[in-house]
C-alpha cells in the first residue's frame, strides 16, 4: 500500500467515521438528556480526525505523519460545503421526506428523546394522526439524528437532508480506490478513464439521484453497500497474495466494522444487507482460505456485537424486548408493507416472478404491471420521473434495455472463461486463475440476486438498491474480457446507462426546482397574509417546521379542511399528497 493510495482511502474514510461519531455522541447526549446539539458536529469531527490521525501514524510511525490528515479534513469540508449549498435552494418534495422521516425529525427538534422515551411513548399528536408513530419508535435513528443536529447548526429545514448527497463524495472515492486494483488497459489515460466511467456507473444509480436531495435513506443505504463491498474487494485481494500486509488488512478490518455500524444504523434492511453481504463474502473467502481468515471473522462478529448490542441497542435490543424481534417492525407488524408497494396485478406471485414483471413493466404510476418491450420509452413513463418512490421500474425507462445487453454479456463472459479453462493446455495455475474468475463472478451474481429475491417488495427498486450492481457488475467484467464483442457490448451498455441516467436527472431535476419555487411562492404568500391559519396536514407532517421557520401561524387540523372557500385551498407540497390550508375566521 502507497502513502498515496492511503491518504485517498482515509479521505474518504473520514466521512465514515464523522457519521459513526455523530451517533455515538447523539446516543450519549440523548442518555445524558442532553440537546441533539451543533456542537456535537464538533465533536465527531474531532473524532474523525483522531481515528484518521492514527492510522496515519501507524502507517509510518511518524508524528508529523499525522499532518498529512488535513488532507481528508479539507476534503470532508469541502464536501458538506458544496452539498449544503445545492440542498439549501431545494425543498424535499418526496413523500416518506415529508411523512415520517420529517415526522421523526421534526419530533426530535420538538424535544423527543427516543432513548429515555422508547417504544412508543414519544408519540404526539400528529405521529398518532396517521400512525407513524410505529416507523419512529422502532427504526434505525442514525440519519434522524444528523438531520436534528444540523438543523441546530443552520436553522434552516431545507438543510437537513445534506447527508445523502454528502455521501456521493466517499463513495466516489472508495470505489475508484477499488477499481484501481485492477487493469482495464495497458493504455495509462484509457485505464483511468475506464475506472472513471465505471465508478460514475456504480456510484450513482437513479435511487442515488432522485433521493440526493431528500431525507429518504435507500439512496444513502446503497452508497454505503457500495462502499462496504469496497472495502470487501480490497480484504479479497490482500488475502490473494502469498504474504498479507497485516497493516493493510487491519486497516480495512477497522473500516469495515465503522461502515457496518453505519449501514447497520441508518435502516433496518442496511443490517440485513451487511450481514447477506459480508457474511456470504466470508463464507467464500473461508471455503479458499479456511481458518486463515479468523481475524476477519472475528473482526465480523464484533461488527455485529457493536452495530446491534452497543450502538444501536435502540432501537435493536429495545425492540427485541418489547415485540420480541429485533427487525420490528418489518417483520410481524400491522404494516402491509408488501401491498403497499406492490402493483395490484402481481400481489400473488412468487418473488421471482414479482422481480421479472417489474423489471419488464411500463414506469408509470398507476396501480398494475403492463408489460414494455426493452428500449422503448412510454410518454407515462417520463411523467413518472418526478417521483422518489416508484412500486414499479423504478431505475428508469431504459434500465431493462441496459439489462437484457447485461445478460447477454453475462453469457459471452462465462463462455470465455469456461473456454479459457477447457482448452488452455499451459500452466496449470493459470486455468485455476481462470476457474477462480469464473467462481467469483458467479457468485457475485448469484449474490446480488438472492439478496434482490428474499425481499417480497423487489417491485419498488428503491427498497431494493443493490440490483443495480447487477447491471453494472458484468460491464466490469466486460472491459477485462479478451474477446472483442464482450468489450463492446460493455461500452454500449455504459452508453445506456448514462443515457438512462442523463433522462431521469433532467427530469427529476427540473421538477424538483419547479416545485421549489412554488413552495416558496406559496410560503411567502401565506406569511404575508398575516392570518392565522388551520391546517391538515395528512402524512406530510414533516412539513409543518417549514411553516414556522417562515413565521406562519396555524392551528393543526386532524380532518381535512378541503371544503373551506379559500384561496390556499389545496396547498399541494409534493406529487404524492396534499396539505390543505384554511384561514380561521375571526
Amino acid at each position: 500500500m502507497t502513502f498515496k493510495f492511503l491518504l485517498s482511502y482515509l479521505s474518504g474514510a473520514i466521512f465514515i467515521w464523522y457519521l459513526l461519531n455523530i451517533h455515538i455522541l447523539a446516543n450519549l447526549s440523548l442518555l445524558l438528556n442532553l440537546s441533539l446539539s451543533k456542537y456535537l458536529i464538533i465533536g465527531a469531527i474531532l473524532g474523525a480526525v483522531s481515528a484518521i490521525g492514527l492510522m496515519l501514524y501507524f502507517y509510518a510511525k511518524n508524528v508529523l505523519n499525522i499532518l498529512w490528515v488535513l488532507i481528508p479534513v479539507a476534503i470532508l469540508s469541502l464536501t458538506f460545503v458544496y452539498s449544503l449549498a445545492v440542498t439549501h435552494q431545494i425543498y424535499d418534495i418526496s413523500f416518506d421526506g415529508q411523512a415520517y422521516h420529517g415526522e421523526a425529525i421534526n419530533t426530535m427538534l420538538e424535544g423527543w428523546n427516543p432513548i429515555h422515551q422508547p417504544q412508543s411513548q414519544g408519540r404526539n399528536s400528529y405521529a398518532d394522526s396517521t400512525d407513524q408513530y410505529v416507523f419512529l419508535d422502532s427504526y434505525p435513528k442514525l440519519a434522524w439524528y444528523h438531520s436534528a443536529i444540523v438543523h441546530d447548526l443552520t436553522g434552516d429545514y431545507r438543510d437537513i437532508k445534506v447527508l445523502n448527497l454528502a455521501i456521493l463524495i466517499p463513495t466516489l472515492i472508495f470505489v475508484f480506490l477499488a477499481l484501481s486494483r485492477f487493469e482495464f488497459s495497458k493504455d495509462f489515460f484509457r485505464n483511468n478513464a475506464i475506472r472513471l466511467l465505471l465508478t460514475v456507473l456504480i456510484t450513482i444509480n437513479p435511487i442515488t439521484l432522485v433521493q440526493a436531495t431528500t431525507v429518504s435513506i435507500d439512496g444513502l443505504v446503497y452508497s454505503l453497500l457500495v462502499i462496504l463491498m469496497s472495502i470487501l474487494v480490497h480484504i479479497y485481494l490482500e488475502y490473494q497474495n502469498e504474504i498479507q500486509n497485516q497493516f493493510s488488512l487491519w486497516l480495512h478490518f477497522i473500516n469495515l466494522a465503522a461502515v457496518y455500524c453505519v449501514l447497520s444504523n441508518v435502516k433496518t434492511s442496511g443490517l440485513v444487507y451487511a450481514s447477506f453481504f459480508v457474511g456470504g463474502f466470508g463464507f467464500y473467502l473461508f471455503l479458499q482460505k479456511g481458518w486463515q481468515i479468523r481475524n476477519f471473522l472475528i473482526t465480523f462478529v464484533i461488527s455485529v456485537v457493536l452495530a446491534v448490542c452497543v450502538f444501536g441497542f435502540n432501537p435493536y435490543i429495545t425492540n427485541s424486548i418489547y415485540y420480541k424481534s429485533p427487525l420490528y417492525p418489518v417483520f410481524n407488524s400491522k404494516v402491509d408493507y408488501y401491498s403497499i408497494n406492490t402493483p395490484i396485478n402481481i400481489r400473488d406471485k412468487n418473488n421471482i416472478e414479482v422481480l421479472v414483471y417489474s423489471i419488464l413493466s411500463i414506469g408509470d404510476m398507476g396501480d398494475y404491471i403492463n408489460a414494455k418491450l426493452p428500449f422503448v420509452i412510454y410518454g407515462t413513463e417520463m411523467d413518472a420521473l418526478v417521483h422518489t418512490q416508484a412500486k414499479k421500474a423504478g431505475f428508469g425507462p431504459l434500465f431493462s434495455g441496459a439489462l437484457v445487453l447485461s445478460l447477454i454479456s453475462i453469457v459471452i463472459l462465462i463462455y470465455e472463461m469456461y473456454v479459457a479453462i477447457t482448452q488452455n493446455k499451459g500452466d496449470l495455475k493459470d486455468r485455476y486463475r481462470y476457474f477462480g474468475k469464473l467462481a467469483l463472478f458467479v457468485s457475485i451474481l448469484a449474490s446480488l440476486l438472492a439478496s434482490v429475491i428474499i425481499t417480497k417488495n423487489s417491485s419498488s427498486f428503491r427498497l431494493v438498491p443493490q440490483l443495480w450492481l447487477l447491471l453494472v457488475v458484468p460491464i466490469i467484467y466486460s472491459f477485462t474480457s479478451h474477446f472483442q464483442i464482450a468489450r463492446i457490448l460493455g461500452i454500449i451498455t455504459s452508453a445506456v446507462v448514462i443515457l438512462n441516467l442523463i433522462i431521469i436527472g433532467g427530469i427529476y431535476f427540473g421538477n424538483q426546482l419547479k416545485v421549489s419555487d412554488i413552495v416558496t411562492t406559496k410560503l411567502h404568500n401565506l406569511e404575508k397574509s398575516g392570518d392565522y391559519f388551520k391546517i391538515y396536514f395528512g402524512y406530510s407532517t414533516g412539513t409543518r417546521q417549514l411553516f414556522r421557520e417562515n413565521n406562519i401561524y396555524y392551528q393543526y387540523s386532524i380532518d381535512p379542511a378541503n371544503k373551506c372557500a379559500n384561496t390556499f385551498k389545496d396547498f399541494q407540497f409534493n406529487q404524492d399528497s396534499n396539505v390543505f390550508v384554511c384561514t380561521i375566521p375571526n
